[in-house]
């Protein structure tokens, strides 16, 4: 019995001392463009990213040189398209961190509280110059956290139909309270998020305390809740979330 209470002390004094340099770790206060920018151009990344298109190829044969009919539409993204991001891993990640737009979101078909627009692969991406969240207008340092989450789906957008299975395979996805057609993109981009609120540059492991820790704390320390709140509800197996977070590009 004495060595069952002496041990739970011991765990719970590990506990404190991972919560100690997890809350030195996390709540980033650089900007998370530059630190995905950063990421990005990492060999770690490049290696992710090409590792996934090989585990996860298209399925779709068709090619631009193929004509769709009126009814025809593709299963998946297209050979062409496919072969073409990764061939140009390097000179997109140049062209998404080259610009962004600004625009106010009246001069757009969305919402101020959308908070900013991707095109898809190869975007910029654009931030809204009146983005708001619950009526209240956010911060410039906000804005930058908003800009890296559009920079990610520009950077890895274009998703297989495996990708897309494998990225939402932790999630209960009607919990996620996103669109049908872009959950798993939508996903990945917040994984990016979680990434840049505990400084990633290249190469490093996100664990079962880096969750926990960004469950209980993320949300207050950000100030910017683009439901993540339902993010983290959502993850219904913790232990496929750690694989998957850890295997994908983001």
């Amino acid at each position: 019995m004495e060595v069952q209470i002496l041990s739970c002390a011991h765990m719970s004094f590990e506990s404190s001392i991972n919560n100690i340099g997890l809350e030195k770790e996390a709540n980033y206060k650089g900007n998370w463009t530059v630190l995905l920018a950063e990421r990005a151009q990492s060999s770690a990344t490049k290696e992710k990213f090409l590792a996934m298109k090989e585990k996860f190829p298209t399925v779709e044969e068709r090619t631009s040189d193929h004509k769709l009919g009126m009814l025809d539409k593709f299963s998946d993204i297209p050979t062409d398209t496919f072969e073409q991001g990764k061939d140009r891993y390097d000179a997109n990640i140049g062209h998404v961190f080259g610009s962004t737009e600004y625009v106010h979101s009246k001069d757009t078909s969305f919402q101020a509280d959308t908070l900013g627009l991707s095109a898809g692969y190869g975007d910029p991406g654009t931030v809204f110059k009146d983005a708001a969240l619950n009526g209240n207008q956010v911060s410039s340092e906000h804005k930058t956290i908003i800009e890296a989450h559009e920079k990610a789906h520009g950077l890895f957008r274009d998703l297989t139909n495996g990708e897309k299975t494998y990225i939402l395979s932790p999630f209960n996805e009607e919990n996620l309270n996103l669109r049908h057609s872009a959950k798993a993109d939508e996903v990945l981009a917040r994984m990016s998020q979680l990434k840049n609120y505990f400084g990633f540059r290249e190469g490093e492991s996100f664990t079962a305390e880096h969750l926990e820790y960004a469950k209980t704390h993320y949300v207050h320390d950000v100030g910017l809740d683009n439901r993540m709140s339902d993010f983290f509800a959502s993850i219904e197996d913790q232990h496929k979330f750690l694989e998957v977070i850890n295997a994908i590009p983001c």
